[in-house]
């Protein structure tokens, strides 16, 4: 019998023991997705029923296809819109991206489409498609003038409704109202810019990030920061100086600290990185300049972006961390050349790098100050056979430590790829879009079941307390503390959603890898349409749903939970109900020999009194 309970109790903590190292995709080849006969390009991603399943929206010029994900992991169409035969004003123009949200609050899928006329110079045209009770959409209003750059998406005042951000401060409003210079004093945005609404000085309050052009034709990052006492944004003194040969910028916590860094992309392929340097979290109470973990939203007003301090006039040097140089890195003004996502579950951000010879996957990226020297050359190609995704291992710190792995072919160069987990497992996986010369389905290079931990956190939007479905929800902030095996508390943070319209298929929840641990996840918070909440003793590998409702009331805001168990769980179950049962047999076998004893005792003393009788 103890054989049994040991037996299941060494199952148990296998099962929970963190978990070791491991290459992030297991080179099973490429993973059918059950993607069939998809219609033109993956533009986003939602859950449009509110099953709480990942669903798909793809383009195809006039014409929008919304597929969903069905219990079985499979897809299927679920509704088609044909922009032409919504409005005869859009003739001569493409479906450049979509944005699925629920743009006037009324916890129903609306969407904003931005249109493009595809020339040299694109002109953008803006379409407002409001969603009803049968999940359809229809066309509520477009643009009178198209504009040259791509807008924004932001909740301007904080009220949970979603308006477009142009240049000059120009503001479109869900209802179809524009406001010129609503916010005065936005300055040129650059051309294809890689503007982000994002929180920077960690307050869990989403800030406006501008990838402008300033007065001497240099580019720079402007930071406005949202103001909770007026509701306002309001521009920081200082820029971060960007250099011309800078192509994109993306935010995530690189560093694993809480903030939120940006990613510098470079034309030639080179890799650079700006932390975001703010207090770190406390290690024991009393002590000062630093964030208690029950108040993680706490904002750092001198907070450092690669260096600088853009609160103040402060001397400061630029603190760029040099990740190295990717080969052949393939762009287009559509696509963004790097796509982030937590693949291996490590806590780091990974970056998936389209090439002319297809995808690289750079993963577990651990930045220090000395970084890597500029010359090192991530060599995606893998040794220039065409068509190859490459993987890139880059654990270690010196260039002649780098080594590649082929694990598919992609049939040429790779754009529109993404990283994106969506299934109930936690696993990461790298979606490669169908060939147009081969026709083929999406594919995705994936392993079975991951053994990591991490957290996925969704965000509602607070239109209602039950029964709106769980649309997208750019805007919601979430940190997270963890524990390590050695006992070490750090502090996490993810955005849904939070960079531009530049086909960033964004996901539409929160991924954090949890990395090195085997505890509980002792802190959530949330921020969100200027308010925020936290709740405590998370269990890992859980789908959080959070629920802001009302909007103006965090004590209110709820959580649901949806636990995604270790494939052991059954054999744990298993084991535990067949030791019990065991277990129940030998007290039941004792419990008849007891019976029989005490059967044969009541006779034997029932003979001695009858006979002294």
């Amino acid at each position: 019998m103890m054989f049994f309970l040991v037996l299941s109790l060494s199952l148990l903590l296998a099962a929970t023991a963190a978990p070791p190292p491991h290459w992030p995709l297991y080179g099973q080849g490429a993973v059918d997705l059950k993607l069939e006969n998809v219609p033109g390009d993956l533009a986003a991603f939602v859950d449009i029923n509110g099953d709480k399943l990942t669903d798909m929206v793809f383009v195809d010029r006039l014409k929008i296809h919304f597929w969903i994900r069905k219990p079985d992991a499979s897809f299927e169409i679920f509704r088609t819109l044909d922009l032409a035969a919504e409005s005869q004003n859009i003739t001569g123009l493409s479906v450049y991206t979509v944005l699925p949200l629920d743009w006037n609050l009324d916890g129903k899928m609306d969407a904003y489409v931005l249109m493009t006329d595809g020339g040299r110079a694109p002109k953008f045209t803006i379409l407002a498609l409001e969603g009803d009770d049968n999940f359809d959409l229809h066309l509520k209003w477009m643009s009178s003038q198209p504009i040259i750059r791509e807008p924004i998406i932001l909740d301007i005042n904080g009220d949970g409704r979603f308006e477009l951000l142009g240049e000059n401060g120009d503001v479109w409003f869900g209802n179809g109202t524009f406001a010129p210079a609503y916010l005065p004093g936005v300055p040129s945005l650059s051309k294809h810019h890689s503007s982000a609404w994002v929180d920077i000085n960690g307050d869990c309050q989403n800030d406006i990030v501008f990838d402008v052009v300033t007065e001497d034709g240099s580019r720079a990052l402007e930071v406005w920061l949202w103001k909770p006492e007026d509701r306002w944004y309001h521009k920081l003194p200082r820029r971060v100086p960007l250099t011309q040969a800078t192509d994109y910028v993306t935010f995530a916590d690189f560093t694993g600290t809480g903030t939120n860094d940006a990613l510098l992309v470079q034309s030639d392929g080179t890799i650079h990185l700006y932390e975001n340097a703010q207090m770190p979290l406390c290690q024991s109470s009393g002590e000062h300049h630093c964030r208690s973990n029950a108040w993680l939203c706490t904002p750092d007003p001198n907070f450092r972006l690669g260096g600088y301090v853009l609160n103040g006039t402060d001397p400061s040097e630029p603190i760029v961390y040099r990740m190295g140089q990717v080969a052949n890195m393939q762009s287009g003004d559509a696509y963004s050349p790097v796509i982030v996502g937590d693949v291996d579950s490590n806590g780091l951000p990974d970056l998936l790098v389209g090439t002319t010879t297809g995808a690289c996957l750079l993963w577990n990226l651990r930045p220090s100050h000395e970084g890597l020297p500029p010359e090192t050359i991530l060599d995606c190609s893998n040794d220039g056979q065409a068509g190859s995704l490459a993987l890139i291992d880059i654990r270690q710190t010196r260039a002649d430590d780098y080594h590649s792995k082929e694990d598919d072919k992609t049939g040429g160069g790779a754009t529109g790829l993404v990283i994106m987990i969506i299934d109930e497992y936690g696993n990461g996986h790298v979606y490669t879009p169908k060939a147009p010369q081969s026709g083929s389905s999406g594919k995705s290079i994936t392993d079975e079941v991951s053994h990591q931990y991490y957290i996925k956190a969704l965000s509602r939007n607070g239109a209602c307390d039950k029964g709106c479905y769980g649309v997208s929800t750019p805007g919601a902030t979430f940190k997270i503390t963890v524990l390590s095996i050695s006992g070490e508390e750090s502090v996490r943070t993810a955005c849904p959603n939070s960079v531009g319209p530049r086909r960033n298929l964004g996901l539409p929840y929160a991924y954090i890898g949890l990395g090195d641990t085997n505890n509980y996840i002792p802190r959530l918070a949330l921020g969100y349409a200027g308010e925020q909440s936290s709740w405590v003793s998370l269990v890992p590998n859980s789908f959080v749903v959070a629920n802001p409702h009302p909007l103006d009331d965090p004590h209110q805001w709820s959580v649901e939970l949806a636990m995604s168990p270790s494939r052991y769980l059954p054999m744990i179950v298993a084991m535990a109900v067949g030791a019990l049962g065991v277990l129940g047999f030998f007290i039941m076998v004792l419990d008849v020999i007891e019976r029989k004893r005490e059967t044969r005792r009541d006779v034997e003393q029932f003979g001695a009194d009858f006979l002294g009788a």
